[in-house]
């Protein structure tokens, strides 16, 4: 038979507009021996009483007030539900994110502790809009001479590299590079130094020895690559023939911010945690 594999992720009222298009991709992927949890941490039962019928789904997280703290609960709720419960892999699926019918089937035939498949943020960059993959690599030697050169005209084109590299006093190790599309547009599989965990397989091995933790500075993805790499020296491979749908052009709110924590704002200027 094959591995045992759990899917799922947190979930709230704030990714509403997607999870029917959400659940319906689940239900489609074509890899047999899965189950499905989602963990529901919205303030009130109203998400989950829409939705509890539909598909397997839990309450937690709602006592806290921060929105990074209900994530990293309910990614723990997930974790302890692998170890538990014997499963060989947790399949994390975002609920914007909309998997192909073989992207399990793929990803699993790759025997990796860690492996992702492609999803993509749009972002506006010298007034012109960029479609990125959530997937990061190293600066090579001529690309970080290049930096040295004009640090100038980065500091005036990307601003946060900048800062970033100021801060660790222009050493680029602990520094990420966003990949580009061309990069990631041919089927293969590739390393990468740190990505989302959107569409992103775990074996049970790695939960064992990491769990997710709250990063100050953003999500907890970013922190949860770093402990793999750093406290287990694991490689984290991207499989760029797995490309999904990314559904942050159909959000009705935007992520903001007071100091470094998260919050959102609705576009009817609604905020809600």
């Amino acid at each position: 038979m094959e591995p045992k594999v759990l899917i799922g992720c947190p979930v709230s009222k704030h990714h509403e507009y997607s999870t029917e298009a959400y659940i319906e991709h689940l239900k489609k992927l074509d890899y047999p021996n899965h189950n499905i949890l989602l963990v529901d941490n919205s303030d009130t039962d109203e998400f989950y009483n829409k939705f509890k019928d539909r598909i397997n789904i839990a309450r937690a997280g709602q006592q806290f007030q921060s929105i990074k703290k209900k994530i990293t609960y309910c990614r723990n709720v997930l974790r302890k539900k692998v170890l538990d419960e014997n499963y060989d892999y947790f399949f994390s699926v975002e609920q914007d994110v909309l998997v192909p019918a073989d992207a399990l089937k793929q990803l699993m035939s790759h025997n990796k502790d860690i492996v992702s498949g492609v999803y993509y943020n749009h972002l506006q960059r010298d007034g012109r809009e960029l479609k990125l993959p959530i997937a990061y690599g190293w600066f090579n030697e001529k690309q970080q001479n290049a930096i040295l050169q004009d640090k100038d005209l980065l500091k005036q084109k990307n601003p946060k590299l900048y800062d970033a590299l100021v801060k660790e006093n222009w050493n680029f190790q602990n520094i990420r590079r966003q990949l580009t599309e061309d990069e990631v547009s041919s089927n293969k599989l590739m390393e990468v130094k740190m990505c989302g965990v959107g569409c992103m397989l775990i074996r049970k091995s790695v939960l064992e020895k990491v769990e997710f933790r709250e990063n100050p500075d953003g999500f907890d993805d970013v922190v949860f690559c770093k402990d793999v790499a750093e406290k287990l020296k694991l490689k984290i491979y991207l499989d760029t023939a797995v490309k999904c749908e990314h559904l942050v052009k159909e959000k009705p709110w935007r992520w903001a911010t007071d100091g470094k924590e998260f919050f959102v704002t609705y576009k009817n200027n609604f905020n809600g945690s």
